[in-house]
């Protein structure tokens, strides 16, 4: 039974976290698809949970129904990992986390975010019978962000972008479907919630929310360097970068330290 969204508290979202190694995931998403299920994969993030008033109680019901409603959680960024870990770990003193962070973030759940997860579990399908479908980003990235998946994996590509309804038509026929959502944390969630019953209907099939990983395969955004990245410091990189779009996240982002001290 799917919780109420009322019901569905922040430890709920600690406890639906997967802990399984990455390669592990990778072969159970690999077995769902052979047995033309319906996978709905979220990533969850702290800033994206905070502005959406998971942590002050006051939650966004649709945001939260749609977290509760995917069938895989993976843990995104160093923030909300700590905070899963401190979650599981209460005898540890909030400010040892913070300031052991390269310790205890190397005992933390893995780093499974959308941009670099959903490419190995692509490669994984490497010249498959597998068709991807990409829903989102803007009429003149989603083309260059089609043929970089068709070209680097090897795989059946189609796309639609997201300023227009999503065309079921993407979905016919009986070859297994990965679909990626990119329309940006909420909504992607809630567009997958909202269209769940006709994405089971079709079966047979494995959902995303990506976020905005098509403007990096289609070149409008760029990712950090890879120093950023290890060091946990992408979110500042991308701030730097293009600070109107991620300023609002990034601010969300600082009260993960309040968060979690006074836990």
């Amino acid at each position: 039974m799917i919780p109420n969204p009322t019901d569905f508290s922040i430890t709920d979202l600690y406890r639906k976290v997967s802990t399984d190694p990455e390669a592990e995931i990778i072969r159970n998403l690999r077995s769902k698809l052979s047995n033309g299920t319906f996978t709905w994969v979220s990533f969850v993030y702290f800033a994206a949970l905070e502005m959406a008033g998971w942590y002050r109680g006051k939650p966004d019901p649709r945001h939260r129904d749609a977290i509760s409603d995917s069938d895989l959680v993976l843990a995104d960024g160093i923030a909300f990992r700590l905070l899963h870990f401190a979650f599981f770990h209460p005898e540890i003193p909030g400010w040892n986390i913070l300031f052991r962070y390269p310790r205890y973030s190397r005992l933390a759940v893995a780093n499974l975010n959308g941009t670099d997860f959903v490419p190995k579990v692509l490669e994984s399908f490497r010249d498959g019978n597998v068709r991807v479908v990409l829903y989102g980003t803007t009429p003149e990235t989603l083309p260059k962000a089609v043929a970089h998946v068709r070209e680097r994996f090897g795989l059946e590509t189609a796309g639609s972008h997201g300023y227009a309804p999503f065309p079921e038509t993407l979905l016919a026929g009986d070859v297994p479907v990965i679909l990626l959502v990119g329309l940006g944390t909420p909504r992607q969630e809630k567009w997958i919630s909202d269209n769940r019953s006709m994405l089971e209907k079709r079966g047979n099939i494995l959902v995303f929310g990506v976020g905005w990983l098509f403007d990096f395969w289609g070149g409008s955004e760029r990712r950090a360097p890879e120093i950023f990245r290890k060091a946990g410091l992408e979110w500042f990189w991308r701030l730097a970068s293009f600070p109107r779009k991620n300023f609002k996240k990034a601010m969300a982002s600082f009260k993960f330290f309040w968060y979690l001290l006074k836990r």
